[in-house]
């Protein structure tokens, strides 16, 4: 059965990297648009950064290995891969 609640929070975590990478060239990269670093703007978003990179990436692979992990358990057609191990060459 698939997770329509975890594809929405994936797209969202998804299209929020798009302003994310934004404002992360707006702070930090020199000769892109910059931002005051002493105005209230840059501060907000230093704290948008912080708030938003610590969490979108393990939020991506939680989800991601919680739906591999329902769909390794619900497919009746799923084997591992039985593979030899490889001839030594001499």
């Amino acid at each position: 059965m698939r997770h329509y609640d975890f594809d929405w929070i994936r797209t969202i975590v998804i299209l929020n990297l798009i302003p994310l990478h934004v404002v992360w060239l707006m702070l930090f990269i020199p000769g892109y648009y910059q931002v005051d670093t002493t105005s209230m703007t840059a501060l907000l978003l230093k704290l948008y950064i912080s708030l938003v990179s610590s969490w979108h990436m393990p939020l991506l692979f939680l989800i991601s290995g919680y739906c591999r992990h329902n769909h390794r358990e619900k497919s009746p057609k799923f084997q591992p891969s039985q593979t030899t191990p490889a001839k030594p060459v001499a």
